[in-house]
């Protein structure tokens, strides 16, 4: 297994703080849980049934989450948007997902819907990512671009943005 490839970077602007469209799509959520509420299920055992699911969820989704930001440590490179990457990391999870912590923000997002049995955060979910894509992952990809030329580009041909 090749290591990352290194590249002096500089900073590049974008600053958009990930987690913040994640928690803020969520506060949405619990305001429309809170005028109309969407359950997922109905109590009971399926409500047991359900809370574990969402143990495992949320289980994977910090695991995912975790190790990209351990990758990227390791690797002495930026973990949040603007700040300065020395290298982009191609180990670890970022073999299958270009954004393996944004993903993994996903899937916590979904085990937190899960535990709470709220259907607004699922339904919100898609323009959450759509706007992680929009506003910070394709600033990334363009900085990353810039500074890494062909290895990055073969990257992005390698391996898919989410899944």
């Amino acid at each position: 297994m090749a290591g990352p490839e290194t590249i002096h970077q500089a900073a590049d602007g974008s600053g958009t703080p990930p987690a913040l469209m994640f928690i803020g799509g969520f506060v949405i959520a619990g305001f429309a849980e809170g005028t109309i509420p969407l359950r997922l299920v109905a109590g009971g055992l399926l409500r047991i049934v359900e809370l574990g699911a969402a143990c495992v969820i949320l289980g994977v989704g910090a695991s995912l989450y975790l190790s990209a930001i351990a990758c990227l440590r390791q690797a002495h490179t930026a973990v949040l948007p603007g700040g300065v990457a020395t290298q982009f990391v191609t180990t670890g999870p970022y073999r299958f997902s270009r954004n393996p912590a944004y993903l993994g923000l996903a899937i916590v997002w979904c085990g937190v819907a899960a535990a709470l049995n709220w259907g607004w955060p699922l339904l919100l979910l898609p323009a959450v990512l759509v706007g992680q894509t929009r506003f910070v992952i394709q600033a990334e990809e363009r900085h990353l671009r810039e500074m890494f030329g062909d290895s990055y580009t073969a990257y992005c041909r390698r391996v898919r943005r989410w899944l």
